[in-house]
């Protein structure tokens, strides 16, 4: 690691704390993307290419993936392609909480292996 225990510490706080912010975006957008690489660069220096956490990031869809029935009527919509939009949104939401844990794990294991 180039930096030192209390700057990672920093670095990935500061990511982790953005998140309630970019759930008001969508996936891709210009400040979802930005923050997106700065968390892989950040987690990449600061964890190496191989950690679970770097690999777990980079797994990310940010959005609903596989086969799945699009019902816009469950959905609250006029049509198959806002529903579809509301179902990978809140995949992106399920996924952005998921990256804040693991950023948070990445802290506890810098507390922890230093």
């Amino acid at each position: 690691m180039s930096i030192s225990q209390e700057q990672a510490i920093q670095t990935v706080q500061e990511l982790a704390d953005q998140v309630k912010r970019l759930g008001t975006l969508t996936a891709f957008s210009e400040e979802h993307t930005r923050w997106l690489v700065n968390v892989m660069a950040a987690t990449e220096e600061v964890f190496g290419a191989r950690s679970t956490i770097y690999r777990s990031i980079r797994a990310l869809s940010w959005q609903r993936t596989g086969t799945f029935i699009v019902d816009p009527w469950e959905e609250g919509t006029s049509s198959c392609k806002e529903a579809t939009k509301q179902i990978h949104h809140r995949a992106y939401l399920e996924q952005l909480e998921a990256e804040r844990g693991l950023l948070l794990t990445g802290i506890d294991q810098i507390k922890r292996r230093g």
